[in-house]
């Protein structure tokens, strides 16, 4: 009989993968399912379920629409309708049908049952003496509000947080939740374990390019004096070497939520919030359902075990830094 395989010294924490809405409040709630997936981390309860691979697993069923355990507690509506309770989703819309959002006594309720819970599992799971790194995981929009909020624009791949500086994680105004060192070991993992995007990234290019010379061809067939957009836009793509979008980034457009910034000070553990681009591992079209397919999620784990041989790698860093 073989020996169990030892678990990852990481605690792993899935905020926003629920996407149930408390029966008490349905008949409030104005979302539809779609809408729903939009604003949550569709399907980050299958992508980082490493229950068995890892010392600490914590989740949540509740969506975070209705109860954002990566905002401070004190960020409530009306000040902030993006708060710990929100009032607006992310495409504008309503989230309850009173303008003001849920009653005082409502918001009590969620933070009691579900929020001041989910912070004392991960203030327990950080002090086990067998943990040595939390990971606060989360999935991202391909296309999102930028930084500033002001505008949409193309994200990352990957974009891991400290709290810090956007070259190395570096601390600036406020204490950082994980080393520099830590961070960039990070960074060259993920790159090494999912180089296979770099293949496809350069593939959609190719098909890019091929489109628009056909598209090209056809206009000088047709007589098209406008082809002129056609040939800068073809020699852009074959003249780039190197991607529209970073790989991975460092703080950039995430620096970091509350589970990183509270957890991640309290002198335990390191911790480190990642961010995933829903593309690596949701499929291209039609919208996904709440049930991921079969087909689904085939690909996710595809995704899981890479990400697991990044984990993997980065617990031998960590343990073989603290020997040393």
């Amino acid at each position: 009989m073989s020996a169990p395989v030892k678990k990852l010294p990481i605690v792993i924490s899935v905020p926003h993968g629920g996407m149930e809405i408390p029966s008490n409040l349905l008949s409030k709630f104005l979302m539809n399912e779609k809408e729903l997936l939009l604003d949550s981390d569709t399907w980050t309860k299958d992508l980082f379920n490493f229950q068995k691979e890892v010392e600490e697993y914590i989740d949540t069923d509740i969506a975070r629409i209705v109860i954002d355990m990566n905002r401070d507690p004190n960020d409530l509506p009306p000040l902030n309708p993006d708060g710990v309770v929100k009032t607006v989703a992310v495409s504008g819309k309503s989230v309850w049908n009173s303008p003001f959002g849920l009653a005082r006594e409502e918001i009590n309720i969620l933070m009691k049952d579900f929020y001041i819970p989910y912070h004392k599992k991960l203030r327990i799971a950080s002090m086990n003496p067998n943990t040595a790194l939390g990971i606060d995981c989360h999935s991202m929009l391909d296309i999102g509000p930028s930084k500033n909020g002001i505008v949409w624009e193309k994200r990352p791949l990957f974009c891991i947080s400290n709290k810090g500086s956007v070259v190395n994680g570096e601390q600036l105004d406020q204490p950082i939740t994980a080393t520099p060192d830590l961070m960039l070991q990070f960074k060259i993992l993920l790159e090494f374990h999912f180089s296979y995007l770099i293949k496809e990234i350069e593939d959609e290019q190719a098909i890019s390019v091929e489109n628009l010379e056909n598209q090209l061809e056809h206009s000088k067939a047709e007589g098209n004096r406008n082809m002129e957009n056609d040939i800068t836009a073809i020699s852009g793509l074959r003249n780039k070497s190197e991607f529209t979008i970073p790989f991975v980034t460092i703080n950039d457009p995430f620096s970091g939520g509350y589970i990183t910034k509270y957890h991640g000070t309290q002198g335990t553990i390191p911790w480190i919030q990642l961010e995933i681009n829903r593309s690596v591992y949701l499929p291209k079209a039609p919208l996904p359902s709440i049930i991921p397919s079969k087909n689904d999620l085939i690909k996710i784990g595809e995704v899981r075990k890479r990400l697991y041989r990044v984990f993997q790698d980065l617990s031998e860093y960590i343990i073989g830094t603290k020997i040393r």
